[in-house]
């Protein structure tokens, strides 16, 4: 008995001993989940302007305008006092010269561009932009070109271009499926400059800005540094709401703007009802019934509350019955998401989906058509397993030899 006793203690001290090493391997694996984050990618988001939002011009040193000039909003210069040819410039909000306003404008200008520099670069680094069709996102530019030709802006979301010399435009920009004049930005390193017949988006340049004769801009001309300088341009907007086919017109030059663009197509009937989404590791899989009429793509929101929608993706489509399924990848699976959804054609979005949350914690339910999601597990778990028994077992074999061989 006293025997028996004994061999079963020194088994269990066996045990205990090489135990250790399992401990070690399932450490090694915790280290791993620890300090090897998950990818996520960011969407590109909108920079607060501040004051300066309400500005079509906005000059530094001086502004200066030959020809008729029409803005829809503001007009302003600071630290300058200059504004050379202003009774040519039909202004549809108020005119600031070197006040309070203008210089809180110029400073929230400013660290507005800071926004826009300090983003990840999520669309790579590009070279002239003619004929690129392009998605939301971050995007990198020498010197920025558009030499003639088109760059099309496709889909809802955030276009951030970022030039680290001049911006030079003889072209055009063309917004699709939903992409809005207001979404759009330009950091400029050094100066813009604008020719061809119309561009787009909210222009930040840290040199100055300078029109060429008879363009017109769908957006703000802010220079951070130097002047802006306008020939017989028209600046209206940004665009954000699809504007209606059926308002009046005014006789007031100062507030009629026929240059401003008017969405002519026709938002979706009914929003979609978002019923049920699938997590599984980085994916999330969103299952929505369809819109019913007038459909080009759909845009799926989300963010870390209700109502947050600083990450977005968006998908063209047709119209369809039964249900629609789009799966996202990227995600941070730790994190909970809000998501919502909606349709729409062309320049007229739809009405926003419910707000449904997820986490990976949810329960998977079954996929309508295409099966279950599987889930995954993180290949350092079963690699960390396999390496911690492999030791286990190498060692407890080559103990036996030991006490045989003795």
């Amino acid at each position: 008995m006293m025997k028996e006793a004994t061999f079963q203690y020194q088994n269990i001290m066996k045990i205990m001993y090489y135990s250790k090493y399992l401990l070690i391997s399932l450490l090694i694996i915790l280290m791993q989940l620890i300090f090897i984050p998950p990818h996520i990618a960011y969407a590109a988001t909108s920079p607060d302007l501040g004051q300066a939002a309400s500005f079509s011009v906005l000059g530094f040193s001086d502004v200066t305008n030959t020809g008729t000039t029409s803005l829809s909003g503001d007009l302003g210069v600071w630290s300058g006092s200059s504004i050379t040819g202003g009774g040519t410039i039909n202004v549809g909000g108020a005119t600031h010269t070197t006040d309070s306003v203008a210089q809180q404008a110029q400073a929230d200008a400013g660290t507005a561009d800071g926004s826009l520099t300090g983003q990840a670069n999520t669309g790579g680094s590009l070279g002239a932009l003619d004929s690129l069709v392009l998605v939301p996102g971050v995007y990198d530019l020498a010197a920025g070109s558009l030499g003639g030709g088109v760059l099309t802006l496709d889909g809802p979301g955030v276009y951030i271009f970022r030039t680290t010399s001049t911006l030079v435009s003889a072209g055009s920009v063309s917004l699709i499926n939903g992409a809005r004049a207001c979404d759009v930005f330009w950091h400029v390193q050094t100066a813009a400059t604008i020719n061809g017949s119309s561009f787009v988006g909210t222009i930040i340049a840290k040199t100055g800005i300078q029109f060429g004769t008879g363009v017109s801009l769908n957006g703000r001309a802010l220079a951070i540094g130097s002047a802006v300088t306008l020939q017989g341009n028209a600046i209206s907007g940004p665009s954000c709401a699809a504007a209606s086919s059926s308002s009046s017109s005014s006789n007031s030059s100062s507030n009629s703007f026929p240059f401003a663009p008017v969405c002519v197509d026709s938002a979706p009937s009914n929003s979609p009802n978002l019923f049920q989404i699938d997590r599984a590791g980085s994916k999330a899989t969103v299952y929505f019934t369809p819109v019913n009429d007038h459909l080009s793509y759909y845009y799926i929101a989300y963010g870390l509350s209700p109502g947050d929608e600083r990450y977005g993706v968006s998908f063209p489509a047709s119209l369809s019955s039964g249900v629609v399924n789009f799966t996202i990848n990227d995600l941070n699976p730790d994190t909970t998401y809000f998501f919502k959804v909606r349709g729409g054609s062309g320049c007229a979005p739809g009405e926003w989906s419910n707000n449904k949350e997820s986490n990976s914690k949810n329960p998977m339910l079954p996929n309508t058509g295409n099966g279950p999601q599987k889930s995954t597990i993180p290949w350092q778990i079963p690699v960390g397993v396999f390496i911690g028994i492999s030791t286990l077992l190498v060692l407890i074999q080559k103990k036996q030899r030991c006490s045989s061989s003795s």
